[in-house]
């Protein structure tokens, strides 16, 4: 978009991309903006949302739960692995949660205060979220203010929640890029209701099919270690009952915390960041309980959790390579030892500790803090030890083949949006059908095997890039005959970091003699 111009028709390498509405597109496009085409540029605004997401989450656990919970909420959010790997990823996933907390935060407001100006905040957070993933936000949001009335006996309120006013303010915001898009883009309203929201519902076309029970076991690993403090909070209010003074909000942030996890079970489609919206209210749950830990000042064993939890996945990680060994996972043979020691001395040196101090809570919980504070910034700092899915790497080999100018590079079998990026060059598709189905026949953007061939008979030098293996030697016979020294391979495992580049069976690294270009 923003080389285009064109802020209308989301793209991917030129091609008409919309698996996601605008608004993260229209932001990325003032990152780079302001700070140029770069990974500062792309991903500053993620950074701003996630401190968003922590002021929002302070002030309503400031003016529902007290101050120091609201303080201890935002520290435990920031300390949550799911937050904090959303933050890093240039995806909708935080720019959704904004919306979320957003929406919800300005929903108790409204209910315990009932002023006007909440409700209006209320439908202007929905209309963002339309414009970010679609109806993901308002699958999120109105079951859980509905759930929430249920169980309170309040259902008569959902007709002071209809404000003309709201509704008229978010369908100004939403509404237009869906109506442009439909008047624009034939097939796009068939596209949405059929493929990304019947087709996430069914698995058909989307992909990432996973269990029911798949959230059972990612749901508490993006919420360790603080995920049993907000358990222990919700189930200790609920007994007290209604006669307890936090009984309502209390139950709002355990409606909140576990109903999206159990939505997100129903679709075929799964993915670990579906549940996101849960980790604000798990954080100020837990920040309440660390709270009052804190006040009394004599530790539960309850402390315990988090300590256990540390000397656990310390015992994990230290046996992790024995593991490796005869382990399918090319995830878990990748990861190295370099890596995995570190961490697991700061979990076992930082369990051991708040083990044995764990009955004075200041020194067991400030043992918690400090432990996964360290554990996180080791992880943070050593990403690039990781197996993680980037084609950085590929695309620096590219550069340094060609440092004067930008090769044609086809990328086969996947659209690989990184490539572009990191190269600054043109990115052509084969086989990307998926992809074309708004383009009227081939873009200049597509090529098919056999002009690909023909530009290589003509003598001029393309890059292939084919996730996963290449073959040895030449490219498939009954694909593409033999083609000699003008075509350069990059292949790429993402799991593996496995590259192999130009040329393919060749004598090292290649360079390429001139500047050639597709047509």
């Amino acid at each position: 978009m923003y080389i285009t111009g064109d802020y209308l028709i989301p793209r991917l390498q030129g091609i008409v991309h919309i698996h996601k509405p605008p608004l993260i597109y229209w932001v990325t496009a003032l990152g780079y903006r302001l700070f140029g085409i770069n990974e500062w540029g792309a991903r500053v605004f993620q950074g701003v949302f996630a401190l968003a997401v922590l002021g929002l989450i302070f002030l309503f656990g400031r003016k529902f739960l007290g101050f120091w919970s609201g303080l201890f909420a935002s520290l435990v959010l920031l300390l949550t692995p799911g937050f904090l790997g959303a933050e890093r990823n240039l995806t909708t996933d935080m720019l959704l949660l904004f919306c979320v907390t957003g929406a919800l935060t300005c929903f108790f407001a409204y209910l315990k205060e009932r002023k006007k100006s909440y409700l209006l905040f209320l439908y202007f957070f929905i209309a963002l979220s339309l414009i970010t993933k679609g109806p993901m936000g308002v699958v999120v949001i109105v079951p859980v203010i509905v759930t929430n009335l249920a169980f309170e006996r309040r259902l008569n309120l959902l007709k002071n929640l209809l404000s003309p006013g709201g509704i008229a303010l978010a369908a100004i915001i939403s509404l237009p890029w869906y109506l442009l898009m439909a008047i624009k883009v034939p097939g796009f309203i068939d596209y949405i209701v059929k493929v990304q929201v019947l087709g996430r519902i069914t698995g058909n076309g989307i992909g990432h099919p996973h269990p029911w029970y798949y959230f059972l076991g990612v749901f508490p690993l993006l919420t360790l270690p603080w995920l049993p403090f907000a358990i222990a909070r919700g189930v200790r209010i609920m007994r007290k009952g209604k006669i307890h003074s936090e009984w309502g909000v209390t139950l709002f942030l355990l409606i909140w915390a576990f109903l999206p996890p159990l939505i997100f079970s129903l679709p075929a489609t799964k993915l670990p960041l579906y549940v996101l919206p849960s980790l604000p209210p798990v954080a100020m749950l837990a920040g309440k309980e660390i709270d009052e830990m804190l006040t009394e000042s004599k530790a539960t064993r309850l402390a315990l959790a988090p300590h256990l939890y540390f000397l656990l996945s310390g015992l994990s990680l230290l046996t992790l390579p024995l593991l490796s060994k005869g382990h399918k996972s090319a995830i878990v043979k990748s990861i190295p030892q370099s890596f995995t020691l570190p961490l697991a001395a700061f979990l076992l040196v930082g369990g051991m500790i708040g083990m044995m101090r764990w009955r004075n809570a200041r020194h067991t919980l400030t043992t918690a803090f400090l432990t996964f504070s360290l554990f996180l910034g080791f992880l943070v700092g050593s990403l690039d030890k990781l197996p993680l899915p980037t084609v950085k790497e590929v695309a620096f080999r590219i550069k340094t083949a060609a440092p004067d100018f930008c090769p044609p590079i086809v990328e086969e079998g996947t659209v690989i949006s990184g490539l572009s990026f990191y190269t600054g060059c043109p990115v052509y598709e084969e086989k990307v059908s998926r992809d074309l189905r708004f383009e009227e026949g081939l873009t200049p953007y597509v090529v098919d095997l056999k002009v690909l061939q023909t530009i290589i008979d003509k003598g001029e030098q393309v890059v292939l890039v084919k996730k996963g293996d290449l073959p040895t030697g030449e490219f498939p016979e009954e694909e593409i005959s033999p083609l000699g020294s003008n075509l350069f391979f990059a292949s790429f495992d993402l799991h593996r970091k496995n590259y192999r580049t130009f040329p393919e069976g060749g004598k090292g690294e290649g360079t390429f003699r001139s500047n050639p270009s597709l047509r």
